[in-house]
This record gives structure tokens, C-alpha cells and sequence, in this order.
């Protein structure tokens, strides 16, 4: 199986309909999520790579993204796919770096 969220082309990332939808949900986490300060993050092939302040628990935001990026890959017409993303995010390796 092809990665979901997109691939790397000439050293260029190349989002798949279903990467632009991780990427637009990470830029709404601006707007509309007060409890999470976005730093660097990336959209990869298979992954996601991302630094915030989290200002709640960790599984709040990840329930938050899997299900935003579900809902709207469902959307668009493979039902299966928001299950696939769900499961990608949810293999997240999340480290606490605070001191």
C-alpha cells in the first residue's frame, strides 16, 4: 500500500488529499485550539512530526486530531481511509521533554 499522506518527490514532500487534510487540521489547531502551541511540524508519507506546548494531556489532542482527520477523510468517499489515519496517528511516539 501506497503511503496515505502523500510522497517525497525531488526532496519535496507531496501531500495526498488525505496529507492536505492532516496539514489543514494542524492549521486550524491555531484558530481554534487555545490549549496547544504549535512549533515545528510536518506532514511525511506515513508520519507526522510535531512540536507544541501541550497545555492539556497529550491523549486530549491526539483524540482531537484522529478524530477531526477521520471525520473529514471520510468525506471524501473511502471509508476506509479514516480508519488508516486514525490508526497512523495513533502510533504516535509522544515524549515528554519537559524539564
Amino acid at each position: 500500500m501506497a503511503p496515505l499522506f502523500g510522497a517525497i518527490r525531488s526532496g519535496t514532500m507531496i501531500l495526498s488529499p488525505y496529507g492536505e487534510i492532516v496539514r489543514e487540521e494542524w492549521l486550524n489547531t491555531i484558530d481554534i485550539r487555545r490549549n496547544v502551541e504549535l512549533d515545528e511540524w510536518v506532514v511525511m508519507p506515513n508520519h507526522v512530526h510535531v512540536l507544541m506546548l501541550p497545555r492539556v494531556e497529550l491523549p486530549v489532542i491526539t483524540r482531537w486530531l484522529k478524530g477531526s482527520t477521520a471525520r473529514r477523510a471520510n468525506q471524501l468517499g473511502d471509508e476506509g481511509r479514516g480508519g488508516a489515519i486514525v490508526d497512523i496517528l495513533g502510533r504516535a511516539d509522544l515524549n515528554d521533554a519537559s524539564l
